[in-house]
C-alpha cells in the first residue's frame, strides 16, 4: 500500500494492506529483507525518510507515529488523537508535519 525509497542508503521500505512493514536492501543484484515490523493494529498510511536518510517516520491511520533509524532502532513513538493520512519531514529534519483525513496540518 505504501512505499518509500531511501536514496542515501539505497533501501526500499514497503507496507502491505495489513500493516506489515519491510525494509529491503539490494545485495549482489537481489533484494533481501533487512528488517520486518508488524504492529498489527492499524493501516500504515504513509512513511517518509528524512533528507539525510538516517530516520524514517511511519504514520498509521489510527494516529500512531513511529520514528526509526536507518539501522532499525526505534527512536520515538507516540500517538496523535486523530486519523492521519500523510507525513513530511522539514528539510532540516527538525520538524515533522502530519496531515489528517480532515485536511488539517499538525
Amino acid at each position: 500500500q505504501v512505499i518509500s525509497w531511501n536514496e542515501q542508503h539505497k533501501k526500499l521500505t514497503t507496507s502491505d494492506q495489513k500493516g506489515l512493514i519491510i525494509v529491503w536492501m539490494l545485495y549482489k543484484g537481489s533484494w533481501y529483507e533487512e528488517m520486518i515490523n508488524n504492529r498489527n493494529k492499524s493501516l500504515v498510511r504513509d512513511m517518509q525518510w528524512n533528507t539525510d536518510g538516517q530516520q524514517i517516520c511511519i504514520i498509521y491511520e489510527d494516529g500512531a507515529v513511529i520514528v526509526g533509524s536507518v539501522d532499525g532502532n526505534r527512536i520515538w513513538g507516540g500517538e496523535l488523537k486523530t486519523q492521519l493520512c500523510k507525513v513530511q519531514w522539514a528539510p532540516d529534519s527538525k520538524i515533522i508535519l502530519f496531515a489528517t483525513l480532515t485536511g488539517e496540518i499538525q
